[in-house]
């Protein structure tokens, strides 16, 4: 994508640069020491994103949406979705609520089981691309509702974030975006065919180029609108219009 966006990336982190960009996988980000010798006057993406544990998400989701994905496990009556509070572990479970304290556990969080099927096989998520003050794209993602919180997927499609999301819907997500700190990433969102309300169930700083199931005739498309709003949307403001500047990824 650095070639659609025209970004130049330097590799050695003493160079002279005129962004940065916090790519860190753990779930509670510390602060890298490089940060503390970058020059205040030089942007650094990312840099409020500092905790995408899942209790996190949770709060920040009631805060910013008026209504909560999280349920008490020991007085909700019905399907309850158990998952761990670390991210990329993929083992949530569909236990039925209420539960006794010995069936809790403090490592997990408890939330409401996420009705997104789409027929008697399948289901479907959203995953949500945020550049700045954008959602350039919205990837669809189908996977067999017997392993619906598995990594991999049937196949995934690229649509117009105005097909699927109101405009109301939009600015939730992007006000969520905001409250969390993140300038750049993905977030994951289902709609429960139940309600059809929206959820925020995972967030990530460290997205990928394109999910690997994207139907190949989409990639070129995906990359030209993440590169779009990435450059125009985010880059460009922050650098207040520079012509030519380059940045590094920051490791933890």
């Amino acid at each position: 994508m650095s070639g659609h966006a025209r970004i130049k990336f330097v590799a050695d982190a003493a160079a002279t640069f005129d962004l940065a960009i916090c790519y860190d996988h753990a779930d509670v980000r510390a602060r890298p020491a490089f940060l503390n010798s970058i020059p205040p006057q030089v942007p650094v993406i990312n840099r409020r994103l500092k905790d995408i544990r899942k209790s996190t998400v949770q709060k920040a989701f009631s805060h910013c949406f008026g209504y909560a994905l999280e349920v008490d496990p020991l007085s909700y009556a019905g399907p309850i979705v158990c998952k761990s509070e670390a991210n990329y572990a993929h083992d949530g479970r569909v236990l039925v609520g209420p539960l006794s304290s010995d069936d809790t556990r403090e490592d997990c969080v408890y939330q409401k089981l996420i009705n997104s099927e789409i027929n008697e096989n399948e289901v479907m998520d959203h995953r949500v691309v945020i550049t700045g003050s954008v959602i350039p794209l919205v990837y669809l993602k189908y996977r067999p509702k017997a392993s619906r919180f598995a990594s991999s997927n049937n196949w995934v499609e690229m649509v117009e974030t105005s097909e699927v999301f109101s405009d109301s819907e939009q600015k939730q997500i992007m006000a969520f975006a905001q409250h969390v700190g993140l300038d750049y990433g993905e977030i994951d969102v289902m709609r429960d065919c139940r309600d059809e309300r929206i959820y925020i169930v995972d967030i990530t700083g460290t997205p990928g180029v394109v999910p690997k199931d994207l139907r190949p005739d989409h990639v070129d498309c995906a990359l030209e609108r993440m590169a779009w709003g990435l450059r125009f949307r985010l880059i460009e403001r922050l650098l207040q219009g520079k012509s030519s500047w380059s940045y590094p990824f920051l490791m933890s």
